[in-house]
């Protein structure tokens, strides 16, 4: 298992050392998140938070409390979690460290490092064995669908799924909207 080194700065920036993993591997790295004194102060346990598509949809790790927390733990001041493929699917992924203080069952404090993002490098993927560019567009589709959804949820009625998708992609379209002629300049 490949481990990725974090530090977390004492003024709440993150500090990475490589190596990355690669897209969509499952459980084959993990972080390794070395806390600053700020965050290691009296904490009660520690959340990380993900970003995996670029959407602001928070993802959320288990409660992280001590050495037999489960998947992810700490121990010795230095949060492990390993990354399984949802989170290494798309390239990228923002992390963000939050540890909590707790007065019997009232949350007193939460501090917060800085978010940080992590890159990680396109694989060989599917039976063809081609590369895939940016990690693929799957994710980055499946996200779009589930915008939509979202979308649709909230303000009903029927939209143009074809227009949405592309556009949550970051196409800007060279034609009406009619005939989908689409370019990423």
């Amino acid at each position: 298992m490949r481990h990725i080194k974090i530090k977390i700065l004492s003024d709440g920036t993150a500090q990475i050392e490589e190596p990355f993993c690669f897209c969509g591997e499952h459980n084959a790295a993990r972080l390794c998140i070395t806390l600053n004194d700020e965050l290691k102060a009296d904490a009660s346990y520690y959340l990380l938070s993900f970003d995996v598509y670029g959407l602001s949809r928070r993802i959320v790790s288990n409660i992280i409390s001590g050495a037999n927390s489960a998947p992810a733990y700490v121990t010795g001041g230095v949060i492990y979690c390993p990354l399984p493929e949802a989170l290494t699917s798309t390239g990228e992924l923002t992390v963000q460290v939050e540890a909590h203080k707790r007065s019997e069952l009232e949350v007193t404090r939460i501090t917060k490092s800085a978010v940080f993002t992590l890159g990680f490098e396109p694989s060989v993927m599917g039976i063809d064995g081609e590369l895939e560019e940016e990690c693929g567009i799957l994710p980055e589709l499946a996200a779009a669908v589930e915008s939509m959804r979202d979308l649709k949820a909230l303000f009903g009625g029927t939209t143009d799924l074809k227009a949405v998708i592309i556009n949550s992609l970051g196409f800007t379209p060279q034609a009406s909207p009619t005939q989908y002629t689409y370019s990423t300049a």
